[in-house]
């Protein structure tokens, strides 16, 4: 009665190995660019790792579901879209991926700060 069972788990440590699919030491993010925000670019992170049993023949893909750009205001750990990883044809998981960094809006208070620095450099300069 327990041949069978001795079986199984053979073929399955034979044919089966402990994968680390998805994790933050294996697979960097891009930045993603910030319109009209006082910082042009944001760097994204996720924190959850996918472990999964595959075989070696079986493929593995993931697929970044991020937006093209954010329009500030933008605020750290704000979660902005997914990585979703794929067995063959199946979803195995979808992870939060999240904002590093924070971005004010350019508003009109920046801009008249931002004339008021230039000039004032520009007197001391001389």
């Amino acid at each position: 009665k327990w041949a069978d069972t001795k079986k199984l788990m053979d073929y399955g440590t034979a044919n089966y190995n402990y994968k680390t699919l998805l994790s933050p030491d294996n697979y960097s993010l891009s930045s993603i660019s910030i319109k009209k925000g006082v910082a042009k670019k944001c760097n994204l992170y996720f924190r959850d790792s996918v472990s999964f049993l595959t075989k070696e023949s079986e493929k593995i893909s993931i697929v970044e579901d991020l937006p093209d750009e954010l329009t500030a205001p933008v605020k750290k750990d704000t979660a902005v879209g997914n990585l979703k990883v794929y067995l063959e044809d199946s979803l195995l998981a979808t992870v939060p991926v999240y904002t590093k960094d924070s971005s004010k809006r350019i508003g009109f208070r920046y801009c008249l700060n931002q004339i008021i620095y230039f000039y004032k450099n520009c007197l001391t300069y001389e």
